[in-house]
C-alpha cells in the first residue's frame, strides 16, 4: 500500500509502505528524509508518485519524481518530453554550440569558403601573369613576322604560304601583318595587367 513522504522543502512523494521507516533522498532539494509509518485516510490527489524501483537510500541515485497526469491534460504531451529529456542529452546538444556563439557548422562553412577564396585569387594572379607573358612573347614575335614577309617578297613570292598568313600579308602588307601581331600580344599582356590590378578579370576554361 503506497504511502505519503514529505521532506522539509514541501516536496510530496508517495512510496511502497515496504519502504516505511528508512531514508530516502529529495530530488528537489537534495536533502535526506526518512519516510514515516504507513497512515490510513488520507486523499493524495496528484502529488508526484515515486515506486519502490525509483526511492534510493543515502549515497544512492536520487529518487525519479514522476508526475500523475489528468486524462486529457493537453500539457500532458509536452510534460514528459520534458521530463525525459537527460542532463547528457542536454550535455551532447550543447557540446556542438561554440564558445563565440556560432554552431561548428556555419564555422566549417565559413572556413571552406575563405579557403575557396584564397585558391581562386591565387589562381587568378597566376593567370594573369600568364596571359602578361604570353602578350610580351607574341609582341616578340612580330619582328619575325616582318622578317618572314620581307624574305618571302624577296623570293619572289614563290613560298608556298599558309592561306590566312597570306590573308593577312594581302590586307597590310609585312609593315601591317607585324603590328597586327604586335597589337594582338599587346591586347593579351594588357588584359593579365587589368587582371593583377582588379579592374579586369580574364576567364579560361
Amino acid at each position: 500500500m503506497p504511502i505519503e513522504a514529505v521532506c522539509s522543502c514541501g516536496a510530496k512523494y508517495r512510496v511502497n509502505d515496504t519502504l516505511a521507516g528508512k531514508s530516502a533522498r529529495c530530488k528537489k532539494c537534495n536533502s535526506v528524509f526518512k519516510i514515516p509509518a504507513p497512515s490510513t485516510g488520507n486523499d493524495f490527489g496528484d502529488i508526484l508518485n515515486v515506486s519502490h524501483d525509483d526511492a534510493a537510500l543515502p549515497g544512492q541515485t536520487p529518487i525519479t519524481k514522476k508526475r500523475a497526469v489528468r486524462p486529457g491534460d493537453p500539457k500532458a504531451k509536452k510534460r514528459r518530453v520534458s521530463e525525459d529529456e537527460s542532463p547528457e542529452k542536454v550535455k551532447v546538444e550543447d557540446s556542438f554550440a561554440s564558445p563565440f556563439g556560432e554552431t561548428s557548422l556555419e564555422q566549417r562553412i565559413a572556413s571552406r569558403e575563405g579557403g575557396v577564396s584564397s585558391a581562386e585569387s591565387a589562381s587568378d594572379k597566376i593567370r594573369n601573369v600568364f596571359f602578361i607573358l604570353l602578350g610580351l612573347g607574341i609582341m616578340w614575335c612580330s619582328q619575325y613576322v616582318y622578317s618572314y614577309f620581307a624574305d618571302w617578297e624577296e623570293s619572289g613570292g614563290v613560298r608556298r604560304m599558309h592561306i590566312i598568313i597570306l590573308i593577312a600579308y594581302k590586307v597590310g602588307g609585312k609593315i601591317g601583318a607585324a603590328i597586327a601581331v604586335g597589337l594582338l600580344g599587346f591586347l593579351v599582356s594588357l588584359a593579365g595587367i587589368l587582371g593583377i590590378l582588379g579592374i579586369a578579370h580574364v576567364e579560361t576554361e
